[in-house]
C-alpha cells in the first residue's frame, strides 16, 4: 500500500473516532436534557405546590383578619354602646344629684330662714322683757329715769355725705341723761365694741338735742345668753349688762361708766 492510502486510512479512522465522541456527546447531551427538563419539571411543580399553598395560607389569614375585624367591630360596638350608657346613666346621676343640690340649697335656706326668726323671736322676747322690767323699775345704774322708750330709729348724712343709719331698742331718758340699750338674743364682745364706738357717735349726731354736754350717755347691753368674752369687754368699756335669770332680769352696773 503506497503512502498516500495509509494516510487517507488513518484520516478515516480519526474521522470514525471523532464522529463516535460526537455521537456520546449528543447521547450525553440528550440524557442531560431530560434531566434537566425533570428538574425542571419538579421545579415548576414544587413552585405550583408552594403557590398553592401560599394562596391557601393567604386565604386563611384573611380570613383570620376578617374574622378579627368582624370580631372588633363587634368589641368596638359594645364598647360604644357601653359608653353609650354609662354617658346616659352619668347624666342621669348628675341630674339627679343637681336636684338634690337645689333641694338640699333650699332646705338650707329654710333653715337658715327659721333659725334666723328663732333668734329675731328671741331677741324680741329678751327685749319685751328687758322693757318691762326697766320701764316698773325707771332706774339703771342707780340713776332714775323719767321716761323709758323703745326702738329709736333715724337717718342722715353727715358733711362728707356718709350716710348715718342708727337704731335703738331701749332709751331711758330724764332731764340731764340718757341711757341706751342694745339688746341681743345673744351678745358677743363685737356688739359691745360695736355700741361703744359706733353707735353712740352715731346716737349724738342723729340726736344732737340728747349729745353732750347737756346730757350725760350710759351704755347697757342685754341678752339671753352672752359669748365668752362678751362680759369681760363689757366692763371693761364700762357697758353696764342685763342678762335673764328665768324670767328675772339680773344687771350688773358696777362698772358703769358716764360718756359725757
Amino acid at each position: 500500500m503506497e503512502k498516500w492510502q495509509e494516510e487517507m486510512a488513518a484520516i478515516r479512522a480519526a474521522m470514525a473516532e471523532n464522529m463516535k465522541g460526537f455521537a456520546e456527546i449528543r447521547v450525553l447531551q440528550k440524557e442531560n436534557a431530560e434531566e434537566s427538563a425533570k428538574e425542571i419539571k419538579e421545579i415548576r411543580e414544587l413552585q405550583k405546590e408552594s403557590a398553592e399553598e401560599s394562596a391557601k395560607e393567604i386565604k386563611e389569614i384573611r380570613e383570620l383578619q376578617k374574622a378579627y375585624a368582624e370580631e372588633s367591630a363587634k368589641e368596638i360596638k359594645e364598647i360604644r354602646e357601653l359608653q353609650k350608657a354609662y354617658a346616659e346613666e352619668s347624666a342621669k346621676e348628675i341630674k339627679e344629684i343637681r336636684e338634690l343640690q337645689k333641694e338640699n340649697a333650699k332646705e338650707i335656706k329654710e333653715v337658715n330662714r327659721a333659725v334666723s326668726g328663732i333668734g329675731h323671736t328671741n331677741g324680741q322676747i329678751a327685749e319685751e322683757f328687758f322693757y318691762n322690767s326697766l320701764d316698773a323699775s325707771k332706774t339703771f345704774g342707780g340713776i332714775h329715769f323719767d321716761d323709758v322708750e323703745r326702738d329709736w330709729r333715724a337717718t342722715s348724712k353727715n358733711e362728707k355725705n356718709e350716710k348715718i343709719e342708727g337704731q335703738y331698742d331701749i332709751i331711758m331718758l330724764n332731764d340731764v341723761s340718757v341711757c341706751l340699750l342694745e339688746i341681743k338674743s345673744k351678745v358677743r364682745a363685737e356688739d359691745v365694741t360695736n355700741l361703744v364706738k359706733t353707735q353712740l357717735s352715731a346716737f349724738n349726731f342723729l340726736f344732737p338735742k340728747y349729745a353732750p354736754p347737756k346730757y350725760t350717755t350710759y351704755l347697757g347691753i342685754g341678752g339671753m345668753a352672752f359669748e365668752a368674752g362678751a362680759k369681760e369687754k363689757a366692763k371693761e368699756l364700762g357697758v353696764g349688762i342685763l342678762k335673764l335669770k328665768g324670767e328675772v332680769v339680773e344687771i350688773d352696773d358696777k362698772n358703769l361708766k358716764a360718756y359725757s
